[in-house]
């Protein structure tokens, strides 16, 4: 149902680099990271709530509602059997009628890899509800790993080296337009 947008690992067209030469891969550890935060939450919310099941309960009649914002957040987090990502090329119909009870999606529309927009309140609005009515926890993408050029948050000056930030490296050259972020650094 989903589509998604493939990066490949190595141009076949090219002769492969030389190994001794290779940059280390900053992504990796970004999406160890992700990857350790999602089993995390999965494994918190299967602790609290048990195994998932494919039909809805309802809450008991003996829960108390929760008290602070807080609370409210930690209850839907809770309540999330399954979880999808949709970061390119999506129409918000297609989100809106997706299965998952969380959804990562991109917080802004690109094309040719160029920034466009952010989305509009009242299409995140609608991304947070299914079909049905039924709510939706959402959250927006953000690359630990890369700061990529066509976002909202890149400034024309980190193109010169002598102006760019401590923290941003070099071009993926795998990847046009995104750069490495040492996203461990102080700065």
């Amino acid at each position: 149902m989903t589509r998604s947008t493939l990066r490949p690992v190595r141009d076949l067209r090219k002769p492969p680099r030389d190994p001794s030469r290779r940059k280390p891969n900053l992504r990796l550890p970004a999406l160890m990271a992700l990857a350790i935060m999602a089993a995390a939450a999965a494994i918190g919310a299967l602790a609290v709530a048990g195994p998932a099941t494919a039909q809805r309960t309802e809450p008991s009649p003996g829960l108390r509602a929760p008290e602070s914002a807080t609370e409210r957040r930690a209850q839907r987090l809770r309540a999330v059997r399954n979880w999808g990502y949709w970061l390119s090329s999506f129409d918000i119909g297609e989100v809106v009628v997706a299965p998952h009870d969380l959804m990562v999606v991109d917080n802004g529309v690109s094309a040719n890899r160029r920034f466009l927009r952010d989305r509009s309140p009242e299409e995140v609005t609608r991304m947070k509800r299914r079909t049905d009515g039924s709510p939706r926890v959402l959250l927006a993408y953000l690359s630990l790993g890369e700061a990529e050029r066509y976002r909202a948050y890149w400034r024309p000056e980190w193109y010169d080296r002598t102006k760019k930030p401590v923290w941003l490296g070099d071009v993926n050259p795998d990847w046009d337009g995104n750069y490495f972020v040492q996203y461990w650094h102080p700065a």
